[in-house]
């Protein structure tokens, strides 16, 4: 063998030489890569195969009240939601992609809006509620953010598994593009298109294109979490809530509420019923992407509506809702307006600021309850002394009847005061009822 073929032979024995050393070092780097993301699952950044939102139909239907932006944050981790994942990951929500997809570049403060967003879903829960069981869930189980990263890491609770993950498999779910929900400006709009949108599949198998839903004004106002003492007069109810969310839902979605009905029992409306068309691809409306310059506003609470309407400043209504609370807002606005009813008061607005200081209304309210207790009262007593006399006049009745009927030896004047009996124990019941209730109400004064 000459010297240039052991030369050779050598280099090739050195070249193989590394390259089982590589092979060898890269059996352990795979090993080690795989135990890190054993460790530290893969923070997941893009949105699922064809950018849907995927809730199951309970979680259509829970009893929630969020934020727009809350609910945009949640429309954003359920858009990065696979549908083949069988847990949920450690989602990386970039702050800058956030606004691209909801148009929200232009907006003021918008890192801090999202991570204020953030921070208030880890306090949030929904009721679930069903079939007798009370079932509260928690949105977020994990809420991070470095300032000035532009990444906010958040973690969906484990207890919202069976409503947001292999849906698939279980059926009885709700699906939609996100593109449809991102122009809405109404915290309620997205709410009432998901709530529509979950009787679309029924329809479809029907092969029908219109469909209708119905909701019992009592159960629709909590699904969106509405308070009682909220937009409680109906038509403040509906122009604040209904009427901005069938707009938005008619003019960006797949969906077109041609009618809104509101049943009624006697004068009180009770059920709302929604219309719907669905549109086909060809009849969705052109959607562009519509940019915010400025923060969208929340409604304002009634009272500070009701503060505003009276001349205050909105900020000083927002002021005062916080500093003396509504029930003694409410009664002092009620003795300010019994005070310019009598004549008392010309300037509202100046002598309503000093009465919710000082609160002139606290003792007028219990002045006005004494005398609502008085007149109540006196109403019961006139009306026992009725019932009194009229069991009188059938006592006298009665007896006229039967001393007749042993006169004349008639049966049927005996048989009409035997109905007239029956008619003066029964109102004696009601008296004696009304007596006691009246006895006990005055032991309690």
């Amino acid at each position: 063998m000459t010297a240039v073929q052991k030369e050779g032979d050598s280099r090739t024995k050195n070249n193989c030489a590394r390259y089982l050393l590589m092979v060898y070092h890269m059996q352990y780097i795979n090993f080690y890569m795989y135990v890190i993301m054993a460790l530290f699952p893969q923070t997941i950044l893009q949105h699922n195969e064809l950018n849907e939102v995927r809730k199951s139909n309970q979680l259509i239907e829970a009893r929630y009240r969020l934020t727009l932006g809350e609910q945009r944050l949640i429309l954003h981790l359920c858009s990065l939601i696979h549908s083949s994942d069988k847990d949920f990951k450690s989602y990386e929500i970039r702050v800058k992609d956030f606004a691209k997809m909801f148009g929200l570049e232009k907006r003021n403060n918008i890192y801090k809006a999202v991570e204020n967003a953030a921070k208030e879903l880890a306090g949030k829960r929904l009721d679930i509620s069903r079939e007798g069981k009370e079932i509260y869930v928690s949105w977020l189980s994990y809420v991070e953010y470095v300032e000035g990263s532009g990444i906010v890491q958040v973690e969906f609770h484990k207890s919202l598994k069976p409503y947001l993950l292999q849906l698939q498999e279980y059926g009885n779910f709700t699906k939609y593009q996100i593109n449809h929900v991102i122009n809405f400006k109404s915290q309620y709009s997205i709410r009432l298109y998901e709530l529509l949108k979950q009787k679309v599949f029924t329809a479809e198998q029907r092969k029908i294109k219109r469909f209708n839903r119905c909701f019992q004004l009592d159960e629709f106002r909590l699904i969106l979490g509405i308070a009682k003492n909220e937009y409680c007069a109906f038509d403040n109810f509906r122009r604040r809530v209904i009427d901005p969310a069938v707009e938005e839902v008619s003019a960006n979605t797949d969906l077109e509420i041609e009618e809104v009905r509101y049943g009624k029992t006697g004068r009180k409306i009770t059920d709302i019923t929604f219309y719907v068309t669905i549109l086909t691809a060809d009849e969705l409306p052109t959607l562009q992407l519509e940019m915010e310059e400025e923060t969208p506003k929340e409604q304002p609470h009634p009272i500070i509506e009701r503060l505003i309407s009276l001349g205050f400043g909105v900020e000083t209504a927002k002021q005062y809702k916080t500093k003396y609370g509504i029930k003694r807002i409410e009664r002092n606005i009620a003795y300010s307006l019994a005070k310019k009813q009598e004549g008392v008061v010309k300037d509202i607005p100046s002598y309503l600021n000093k009465a919710i200081k000082e609160d002139m209304g606290g003792g007028w309210e219990i002045g006005q309850q004494q005398v609502m207790d008085e007149k109540k009262t006196a109403n019961a007593i006139e009306n026992l002394n009725n019932m009194a006399a009229e069991l009188r006049e059938l006592a006298g009745e009665i007896k006229s009847l039967q001393h007749n009927s042993k006169l004349t030896n008639d049966a049927t004047l005996w048989n009409q005061a035997e109905t007239l009996k029956q008619k003066y124990f029964a109102l004696e019941n009601i008296y004696q009822a009304a007596k006691q209730n009246e006895e006990a109400s005055n032991q309690k004064l």
